[in-house]
């Protein structure tokens, strides 16, 4: 599966939207995203001087890359991805390439 490709402005896009999330979230809940933010930070690369990093592509997603999921394929997604009681290789696959198998 291709990288995913991102950059600043990517990025400050999507700070935008979620922190409109913020008021709504837990204690936990925000807790929980920022463990999953700073594991995708630990998954990040840099593809060098033009600004872009790249992280694994999720896997199992029949979504098109030009288009954004649902809210019920992105819920579902999450759900998939993190499910407790699972080792860390079993969430990422045994490849530990860092993709949702």
């Amino acid at each position: 599966m291709a990288d995913l490709v991102f950059n600043q402005n990517t990025l400050e896009s999507l700070c935008a939207k979620v922190s409109t999330l913020q008021p709504e979230l837990s204690v936990g809940e925000y807790q929980l995203l920022l463990a999953i933010f700073a594991v995708a930070a630990d998954h990040a690369r840099s593809l060098g001087a033009a600004g872009e990093a790249a992280l694994p592509e999720a896997a199992g997603s029949a979504q098109a890359a030009d288009t954004a999921p649902d809210a019920a394929a992105l819920q579902q997604q999450l759900l998939d991805a993190y499910v407790a009681g699972s080792s860390f290789s079993d969430v990422v696959g045994a490849s530990g390439s860092g993709r949702v198998d």
